[in-house]
């Protein structure tokens, strides 16, 4: 519990009134201080001092002072008068708590009108700074191009006047040619080419037929095995919404290979239908023909513009399954961006379980290294 401290003694002119309280033995660096315009407060370890003053002063013209054993205050009266006592009588614990709230509001304000004056000082020198390194470096760029433009004219010389001499010579004439000493143009004429259907890639010369027949034999059948041949179907089976299914129900069966033949086939009666290209990613990720993925996502891609919010999903799927692909293949910066571009549009929780997984994966590695 403080110790109130009420040994202090007090003397006054008409114009001032010296207060001096002893520390006690207490060093002054540890007295905390608390001046209002009616209230003063001094509190030192366990002693504790507090004047509820008679009248008001000026406490901002006021000084307070310390010696080795007391604190010295040299209080500024607002009134010019002789005071009957230094303290108010009568006061109850309401009135003096109220005051001491105001003081402590008081200080508060004071403290913070400070500081932000102290702020704006800073932040005005700050300005002036940075104004002044500005000009600094104008000035200082000036300097060097006016030495610059002068070495440059040094260097030049008499160039300018060699340019002038050199315009008032006459150029030389060069000899007429007749018009009608000219050759007649060349006939123009459109020649067609005409190239052979072949369905293998290498031309028909350098082919051998009875071995591409059989290689083309063999991959009808394996076609007709998985389940789907472009050729059997019936003209009104050849449409994309039921290539689509067909591929769906395929590729729910896990018959992968019949799923590409009717997505591919659906892609090549339908090249802008963007769901062959889609679908078709997915199973050739499954079966881990990555290249073959990334090339689906990105013509999917070229084919999902304008982007808007219609399509949104689609385009978020296609760069996802790619940047996973791209993983696959061992580009894992090019594979985390693309996963984060997903995710940006749409939060898949495939692709975000795959981006976490990659993440992971180069945590542990760096980890191990």
């Amino acid at each position: 519990m403080p110790i109130l401290v009420t040994d202090f003694n007090w003397r006054q002119t008409d114009k001032r009134v010296t207060i001096r309280v002893p520390l006690h033995g207490i060093h002054k660096s540890k007295a905390d201080l608390l001046t209002t315009s009616n209230y003063i407060k001094a509190s030192f370890e366990q002693f504790f001092c507090e004047i509820f003053l008679h009248r008001p002063i000026d406490y901002q013209a006021s000084v307070c002072t310390f010696n080795s054993v007391e604190i010295v205050y040299e209080l500024v009266k607002v009134d010019c008068d002789i005071w009957d006592k230094l303290e108010k009588d009568g006061l109850s614990k309401a009135e003096k708590r109220e005051i001491r709230v105001k003081a402590r509001d008081e200080e508060e304000t004071r403290l913070k009108a400070e500081e932000d004056s102290r702020r704006g000082k800073a932040d005005s020198l700050r300005k002036c700074g940075i104004s002044e390194a500005i000009r600094i470096d104008t000035d200082k760029r000036n300097r060097i191009d006016i030495i610059r433009k002068d070495e440059k004219l040094n260097a030049l010389g008499d160039v300018e006047v060699w340019r002038q001499k050199t315009k008032k010579k006459k150029l030389p004439k060069l000899k007429s040619t007749r018009i009608d000493q000219l050759p007649e143009p060349r006939n123009q004429q459109i020649i067609k080419v005409e190239f052979t259907p072949r369905v293998l890639p290498t031309p028909k010369r350098e082919s051998q037929s009875v071995e591409e027949d059989e290689w083309l034999a063999k991959q009808a059948e394996a076609r007709r095995s998985a389940g789907f041949v472009s050729e059997d179907l019936r003209d009104e089976e050849k449409n994309p919404d039921y290539l689509l299914a067909k591929g769906n129900e395929f590729l729910k069966n896990s018959n992968y290979l019949g799923a590409i033949s009717a997505y591919s086939f659906g892609v090549e009666i339908s090249p802008n239908f963007i769901q062959f290209y889609i679908k078709r990613s997915e199973v050739h990720f499954i079966v881990k023909n990555y290249h073959r993925c990334i090339k689906d996502c990105s013509e999917a891609l070229e084919r999902l513009i304008p982007a808007v919010a219609a399509n949104l999903k689609e385009r978020a799927i296609c760069i996802g399954r790619r940047g996973c692909a791209l993983h696959k293949v061992g580009m894992k910066k090019q594979a985390i961006d693309e996963l984060k571009a997903s995710l940006k549009l749409e939060r898949i929780s495939l692709f975000e379980d795959y981006l976490f997984h990659v993440l992971n994966e180069d945590e542990e590695s760096e980890n191990e290294g």
